[in-house]
């Protein structure tokens, strides 16, 4: 039987802030787990509290995976540098001789874990946020109310 490794094992995350604004480019994962320009308007929003991504890092976002029943997940390969909202999680594999990002991103592409979910009778909302708290303790050691509470992304009283 083959065995896996947990991907905190092979992934450092990353939080590197675009302080100085010298990236410009502003994109986000899709759906169907590809990266995508962003149309938003950025007119007065800080840009230095954004995250840095760079080419053969990964993002991801878990704010979805409640909603839609998919974790938009990718491997940034258009661009050299890009940034992103601190929503997401981005990682960088720690050794791409060990394991190829190329090859990651083929596991990520898979549906088995949307599936799996799905054939055990979990229902999306809130079955599916209650995995999500789990995925976010997996990555970032903290519920999904504190990480987003620890990036800024959770105001009191709303």
């Amino acid at each position: 039987m083959k065995e896996y490794r947990r991907i905190g094992d092979l992934v450092d995350l990353i939080d590197e802030r675009n302080k100085d604004e010298k990236v410009k480019t502003l994109i986000g994962v899709s759906i169907d787990k590809c990266f995508i320009k962003s149309v938003a308007n950025t007119i007065g929003t800080d840009l230095s509290k954004y995250q840095v991504i760079r080419k053969f890092d990964f993002a991801c976002s878990l704010m979805q995976v409640s909603r839609d029943g998919k974790i938009p997940i990718a491997c940034l390969k258009d661009y050299d540098e890009a940034i992103m909202s601190p929503a997401y999680y981005i990682f960088r594999i720690k050794n791409t001789e060990e394991i190829l990002p190329d090859y990651m991103a083929m596991w990520f592409m898979r549906k088995e874990l949307t599936y799996e979910w799905n054939k055990h009778g979990l229902k999306e909302g809130v079955q599916f946020a209650t995995l999500t708290d789990i995925i976010y303790k997996t990555w970032a050691g903290k519920t999904a109310k504190e990480y987003k509470e620890y990036k800024g992304l959770c105001f009191f009283g709303r």
